[in-house]
């Protein structure tokens, strides 16, 4: 399990924030910061590939299910999908079995960015399975910082996917690049099945 705490805003110069392993992260959008600016958080645009879940959260929907299944021959599912903060100029992350996205970059997307953003936030759910938090935390934080960790390389490109799975944790790319690579292929087939233009 992956260990966190929030902090009072008090002790971070009135910034609520989230302490998980060694990274820190300020939350622009908690209780505490709507209580203290009157602001309200802004709501998740419409789109085909989420909708509410029973209890918390969101879901994909079955146009989400039908193009992971194109793309996966095992569709990874996370356990909740979130709108919340996902670190510096990130259109989403995950953390074990929760994919968190970020409504500002949602919001300014279309479709063909929403179900790849989707798509490659799964993809990291059999990575965290295969390594381990440990593991994970470790290698993505050394590929984190490259300049080319979200440039998908033209051998990878020509890789099928499903050589990748079912762990996508193959030493020769970043987990970024095989992520991103998912991800143009969820849009590839999104086209194909008509869902996008």
């Amino acid at each position: 399990m992956v260990q966190y705490k929030v902090t009072d805003a008090s002790s971070t110069g009135g910034v609520p924030t989230i302490v998980l392993a060694n990274l820190i992260c300020a939350t622009p959008w908690t209780a505490n910061a709507v209580a203290a600016t009157g602001a309200a958080a802004p709501a998740p645009v419409a789109s085909m590939w989420l909708e509410p879940a029973m209890l918390v959260g969101y879901r994909l929907t079955a146009k989400a299910h039908d193009v992971f299944s194109g793309v996966f021959k095992s569709p990874p599912v996370a356990t909740a999908i979130r709108f919340g903060w996902a670190g510096p100029g990130n259109s989403g992350v995950t953390i074990v079995g929760v994919v968190t996205l970020d409504i500002g970059s949602w919001n300014a997307a279309g479709e063909g960015d929403h179900i790849h953003l989707l798509c490659h936030e799964h993809t990291h759910l059999p990575q965290w399975a295969a390594l381990g938090q440990i593991a994970f935390l470790a290698r993505y934080g050394l590929e984190y910082r490259r300049a080319d960790n979200y440039v998908v390389p033209t051998a990878l490109a020509a890789t099928s996917i499903s050589s990748l799975e079912p762990t996508f944790t193959n030493l020769s790319w970043t987990m970024d690049q095989m992520a991103e690579r998912t991800g143009n292929e969820a849009v590839r087939v999104a086209k194909t099945k008509g869902y996008i233009p």
